[in-house]
């Protein structure tokens, strides 16, 4: 068990020390042209949502926090342009930035070290938070705002009605359907990962597509289809949620809930015209006290039957 804990730190570690380094390419790059392109935007995207995800999932949560807020920032610049960033803030943005990689991998050296990790990062998350004001506050781009929305929608679970769609197994019909980041790679591995951490919240669940980690042919139907991991009710499902919203990559995810089988309303209908001739079959009986012949053979028995009903004798004693 200790063993498979220090290769997951042994990976993070080095994913995480190989994404900061590009970062570094990329920032000096982007400072010598004064703006970034936007191949440069939506790796730094890129690269902050897998540097939240993953921080996420090893519960480092000041490197999940700078690289969550980082991310949000460059959400907006990557669906709106470097036009919505004023000129004037654009140093800061360079700053911030620079800022930001050192401290990065202050944390990562903490984390090397065996040391506890930064309890207060307000400086840096105050001036992330700033940054993303005026980008947002830009009258050059009165659509800032519209991606404002659009940036809070993969942090949350969408308000709309789950859908359903087909389970599994019908023992779990609460399921969270996952889609990562379009081109993310490795889709089937991030399944993986995402199912481990979902076990801290909750152990009893089912995943499709199954054995993500040990068959490469699942990324593409993962890429495709999404990732669906279903739960016997839907509080355990709910209790997962934030494994989800933790999770490496993760671009969106919808609670949904497994179709009801057909066949379940039409076998009530048979059971409601069984009981209803059962309640006429003894009126029908009573009803015709003048009849001859066939109908009086009938009557013997119910007559033998009520007399030998406890209740009237016991009214009598």
């Amino acid at each position: 068990m200790g063993s498979g804990n220090d290769s997951i730190l042994d990976m993070y570690l080095y994913e995480t020390n190989t994404l900061l380094e590009q970062l570094d390419g990329i920032l000096l790059t982007a400072e010598q042209a004064d703006t970034f392109s936007e191949d440069s935007v939506n790796e730094i995207f890129r690269i902050m949502h897998t540097i939240k995800g993953s921080s996420a999932m090893m519960e480092f949560s000041s490197l999940m926090t700078v690289a969550h807020r980082i991310e949000d920032m460059f959400f907006i610049v990557r669906e709106k342009g470097m036009d919505v960033v004023p000129e004037a803030t654009r140093p800061d943005l360079f700053d911030m930035l620079f800022q930001a990689v050192d401290f990065f991998r202050g944390e990562i050296e903490k984390v090397e070290n065996d040391e506890p990790l930064s309890q207060s990062i307000d400086h840096i998350v105050n001036k992330i938070n700033s940054l993303i004001d005026k980008i947002q506050g830009n009258p050059s781009a009165s659509e800032a705002e519209a991606p404002a929305s659009e940036e809070s929608a993969p942090a949350s679970a969408p308000e709309a009605p789950a859908p359903a769609l087909d389970a599994v197994n019908q023992d779990y019909p609460y399921g969270i359907h996952v889609f990562f980041d379009e081109g993310s790679g490795m889709e089937n591995l991030r399944a993986f990962m995402l199912a481990n951490s979902i076990k801290d919240y909750c152990g009893d669940f089912i995943s499709s597509p199954e054995n993500a980690e040990t068959d490469p042919s699942t990324a593409d139907i993962i890429a495709d289809q999404g990732f669906l991991v279903w739960f016997r009710t839907a509080e355990e499902r709910d209790m997962a949620i934030p494994a989800v919203q933790n999770g490496g990559s993760v671009r969106e995810y919808q609670p949904v809930e497994a179709a009801k089988p057909a066949p379940a309303p039409a076998e009530e209908a048979p059971a409601a015209q069984a009981s209803s001739p059962a309640k006429a079959a003894p009126k029908a009986d009573a009803a015709p006290p003048a009849a001859k012949a066939a109908p009086a053979a009938k009557k013997a028995p119910v007559k033998k039957t009520a007399a030998k009903k406890p209740s009237k004798r016991s009214t009598k004693r």
